[in-house]
């Protein structure tokens, strides 16, 4: 879940799906699918992470080594 803090109230909120949309210039704009809140009022909440405890697993045709 990908989470956003209003930047006026401070609200946070969780969103399963969002879109991102990167422009020609390099800035990016998220967009939530289902409409129910309008993005452009919050900022993403970056968690600092090493992504140590996703666990992957092979895939059956994985042929790298």
């Amino acid at each position: 879940m990908i989470r956003f803090k209003h930047k006026e109230t401070g609200e946070i909120i969780s969103i399963n799906r969002v879109r991102t949309y990167v422009n020609n210039d390099g800035t990016r704009y998220n967009v939530d699918p289902t409409h129910k809140y309008e993005l452009s009022d919050y900022e993403e909440i970056k968690e600092d992470t090493d992504f140590g405890s996703i666990l992957c697993t092979k895939a059956p045709n994985d042929r790298r080594g």
